[in-house]
């Protein structure tokens, strides 16, 4: 990424996704995958909140939004 966010576009689509339901079987997702996805979605949220505030406005959210996802659970 450039010092201008030069990613911005690509970022936004990763947060998108990063965000959208797992998709499961009929059964639902394993606890591990629970797990993994768990973490992974945490990991989204640190790099979502490190982010300065030229790229989140490249990607359409404000200081606070982030703040507040990245201090989610769930």
């Amino acid at each position: 990424m450039d010092a201008r966010g030069g990613a911005g576009v690509t970022l936004a689509a990763a947060l998108r996704s990063a965000f959208a339901p797992l998709p499961h079987d009929e059964s639902g997702p394993t606890l591990v995958a629970r797990a993994v996805a768990w973490v992974v979605r945490q990991q989204q949220r640190a790099a979502l909140a490190a982010l300065d505030d030229h790229q989140l406005a490249d990607i359409g959210v404000s200081r606070a939004e982030a703040i507040r996802e990245s201090r989610r659970w769930t």
